[in-house]
């Protein structure tokens, strides 16, 4: 089953980036495609809100995709490591970056990010990952050591999660997870004072590193 959601992983990652430019067959969906994209481009533009208030100067773009997010950190000067494990995704972000002049600040990688070391890093950055990955703890856990965190998860009990939790699991085969607060507070308990924000559906979960959140 884990080898099955890998796979999907493998060609959905780039689904993401299609629902951000607006050519996938969701964002064709009259009210509910619109929706969809204006969620998407709140999350983008809070995580670089993030960016240019925590003062990090390096960062991990966890579930990285195509990159959208990793180039425009990059484009303020930030160096990005972003990982993801569909290796079409990486192509596309590494050939974005290429072609953009940010490959020396923009960095790719496939891998599968339930087992690896993550290195040194100001903050790390999840715009959508974690709520997919089973073993989310053991992820959060390998991040312990990095200072600084931007986070966007599922909150538990709302309607509209309970639908995504029938698409992703039922329609996708894939894991889908949601959070109470108290599971944010225990998850996170590596990061000191982290604020968490209910917003809907969802959680915005921030620490800037070395001090108070935004």
């Amino acid at each position: 089953m884990r080898h099955e959601a890998d796979s999907r992983w493998r060609t959905e990652a780039l689904v993401f980036d299609n629902l951000y430019a607006g050519t996938a067959l969701e964002s064709r969906i009259p009210v509910l495609g619109d929706l969809q994209r204006r969620r998407l481009e709140e999350r983008l533009r809070r995580a670089l809100s993030f960016v240019d208030a925590c003062g990090a100067s390096r960062i991990l773009d966890i579930g990285c995709g195509a990159g959208r997010f990793a180039l425009e950190a990059a484009r303020r000067g930030v160096t990005v490591l972003g990982y993801d494990i569909s290796e079409a995704a990486i192509a596309r972000a590494s050939s974005l970056a290429e072609a953009a002049g940010l490959s020396d600040r923009c960095m790719f990688e496939c891998v599968d990010i339930t087992t690896m070391d993550f290195p040194a890093a100001d903050a790390w950055f999840d715009l959508g990952c974690l709520q997919y990955v089973e073993r989310v703890d053991d992820v959060v856990r390998a991040l312990g050591h990095v200072p600084g965190a931007f986070s966007c998860l599922p909150r538990r009990g709302h309607a509209l999660n309970l639908l995504r939790y029938v698409y992703r699991t039922l329609l996708k085969g894939s894991a889908f997870q949601t959070f109470s607060e108290s599971d944010l507070r225990r998850l996170f308990t590596p990061w000191a004072r982290v604020d968490i924000e209910a917003d809907g559906n969802r959680f915005w979960i921030t620490k800037r590193p070395g001090g108070r959140s935004p």
